[in-house]
């Protein structure tokens, strides 16, 4: 996971996926990046995290409490930087269907805090239907992008998390291409939250769909999966910093 290790005072070079922390302190917002989290909310989500729950030191709780933990971590890392309105964070939870869309919203508008990020919580009727949740973020992705004035770089990372294979795969990687090729400005990142010593059913799907190698990771803890999902939804918006 060293790839995905973001948190760094170091000079970066233009287009890296690490963020020089002192260099964007302060900057103006001179680009835009809207980040879809898009989560499996199936019934293997509510089962009980097997490695230590690394990210608040706690026992281990079911997956989607960790992926609540994670993304308030994301929140709280990105809260001490003003680059953080340069962002906006939309939402979308799945299981055999779409059970939450929520579109973006700049980031330092949303009380992370006072809500749950886990995707469980919303609907848990069985199935993993991948494409259905994929779908949703485009639809919320493309209605971004049209609604953003001006000439700033604009781009949007739909981040895809599931610890289970598609119902429907072959549906799910023809809408990744179609989304490849009708919109260069939104970026598919997907995340295999794993259990060590089951494997990962599923993984090579989600190693197809995303724009780049670099935005796939297999997960095993809460930790891991904030640092892939601060990776992902970041990379894109220094690569637009460094053209802009």
């Amino acid at each position: 996971m060293d790839e995905f290790v973001v948190e760094t005072n170091a000079v970066a070079e233009p287009g890296t996926d690490v963020v020089p922390v002192a260099a964007l302190a302060g900057d103006p917002v001179a680009w835009k990046q809207a980040g879809i989290l898009t989560a499996d909310g199936s019934p293997s989500m509510t089962w009980e995290l097997a490695e230590e729950d690394d990210s608040a030191g706690m026992p281990a709780r079911t997956k989607g409490a960790a992926l609540d933990a994670a993304t308030k971590g994301f929140f709280a890392q990105m809260e001490t930087s003003r680059v953080k309105r340069n962002f906006a964070f939309g939402n979308v939870a799945f299981d055999g269907k779409v059970s939450l869309e929520e579109a973006p919203v700049p980031l330092d508008q949303i009380d992370h805090l006072g809500r749950s990020f886990d995707p469980t919580i919303h609907s848990v009727t069985g199935g993993t239907a991948i494409h259905a949740g994929l779908e949703a973020a485009y639809r919320l992705s493309r209605q971004w992008l049209e609604s953003q004035q001006g000439s700033l770089p604009v781009t949007v990372v739909i981040a895809v998390l599931t610890d289970g294979e598609c119902g429907d795969p072959q549906r799910t990687l023809q809408l990744a291409e179609k989304i490849k090729r009708e919109e260069p400005r939104i970026s598919i990142a997907a995340g295999m939250f794993a259990t060590k010593g089951s494997g990962t059913p599923g993984a090579a799907l989600l190693q197809s769909i995303v724009s780049e190698p670099r935005l796939y990771a297999v997960i095993y803890s809460a930790d891991q999966l904030r640092q892939w999902f601060h990776a992902s939804l970041t990379a894109t918006g220094v690569a637009a910093r460094s053209e802009g």
